[in-house]
């Protein structure tokens, strides 16, 4: 008889302390870890097709929300599924590091591979989903429609580090945002995440447009910060990578992916002795940051060539704008040269101020 030990929740916080996926590239599969409340860690090896699988259950559980399934249109389908999607989010917390230290382990040190998946939608709307290795225990955990919502995000984020192609869930989600931007084109939510989409398929000026476009709604959001100063690291434009990143950094410190960006920036801008100290930073959030780790130590003994200011990022940071900037000629008239700069600086940065690799949240990809 298998015995399966329970994980059961009916809120993020009950029980599942903290989900986790990260694609590993020497295994070619994503390693999925379930943290509990008491301190219990369940750890899986999840391959393609198992994510595709795992894909499709929570596809359709979330068009089971009777929130959603009971709208008549489409559009109003999309609308309530953003607006879930975004409170899901604002109750979730990304970056943060995974609390490993001092965790038991159940199901035993070595890694499970997934093999079995099982399920069962309840009366009252929620997921039991059970996790099973070929032989021997694995976990059942209960899921709502905000853990849906964590989780599919989490999967979709590992899958595309790996090149997996979930056009099945990616389609999806792309075609409910932008139904949902046709009903709210100012959501900074739905902007957000089609900004993210539009960047991992290479598409980077629709990026920049949409990261731009949030960043006039919501000055402060830290990730379309990080993620338009990581396109910028991508286009080897690392002056204008700095303004942003130091933005993001100093409204949260103790986000590491964006301390080890702004470091990465600093450091191919000559800024050794500030990246050094971005690194830490980074370590100082997450000491098992690997990537900042080997970083720190590569800047560590480089000093600024002679002459070259300090950088000042408080006033790289107090100066970023995502609104471009307008220059008016002597006549006060713009001639056909100048709007032409402005229709560029209002798809790709400010002209004026110097801006923003690891998405959410370079992320390290």
């Amino acid at each position: 008889m298998v015995f399966l030990k329970d994980v059961y929740t009916s809120v993020m916080t009950d029980a599942i302390s903290q989900l986790q996926m990260v694609y590993v590239a020497e295994e070619d599969r994503i390693l999925f870890r379930v943290n509990s409340t008491d301190k219990k860690e369940y750890r899986f090896w999840v391959t393609r097709r198992y994510a595709m699988l795992l894909a499709k259950v929570l596809g359709d559980h979330k068009q089971s929300d009777p929130d959603i399934s009971s709208q008549v249109t489409q559009q109003a389908k999309a609308a309530v599924q953003s607006f879930k999607k975004e409170k899901a989010r604002d109750d979730a917390t990304f970056g943060e590091k995974f609390k490993g230290e001092g965790n038991e382990y159940p199901l035993g040190q070595d890694v499970q591979l997934a093999f079995k998946l099982s399920y069962n939608r309840k009366d009252n709307g929620t997921l039991h989903l059970t996790v099973q290795p070929k032989d021997g225990q694995g976990i059942s955990i209960v899921i709502n429609q905000d853990i849906n919502t964590t989780l599919t995000q989490l999967l979709i984020t590992a899958g595309r580090q790996g090149d997996w192609k979930l056009e099945e869930i990616e389609a999806e989600m792309r075609a409910q945002i932008e139904l949902a931007l046709q009903r709210a084109p100012d959501n900074v939510d739905a902007n957000r995440m089609y900004s993210r989409i539009c960047h991992n398929e290479g598409l980077l000026d629709e990026a920049i447009d949409g990261y731009l476009k949030v960043l006039q709604i919501k000055s402060d959001d830290i990730w379309s910060l990080n993620n338009l100063g990581l396109i910028r690291i991508e286009q080897e434009r690392f002056d204008e990578a700095l303004a942003p990143l130091a933005k993001a950094a100093r409204l949260n410190t103790e986000v590491a992916c964006i301390q080890n960006n702004l470091g990465v920036a600093l450091e191919r801008t000559g800024h050794y002795t500030a990246a050094a100290a971005a690194f830490e930073m980074a370590l100082a959030a997450d000491d098992s940051y690997e990537k900042a780790d080997k970083s720190l130590d590569r800047v560590s003994g480089l000093t600024e060539p002679n002459g070259q200011p300090a950088v000042d990022l408080a006033a790289l940071a107090d100066g970023f704008s995502a609104f471009p900037t307008v220059v008016m000629s002597e006549s006060g008239v713009m001639s056909e040269a100048v709007i032409d700069e402005l229709e560029v600086a209002a798809t790709l940065a400010p002209i004026a101020v110097t801006k923003d690799p690891q998405q959410d949240g370079p992320q390290d990809q």
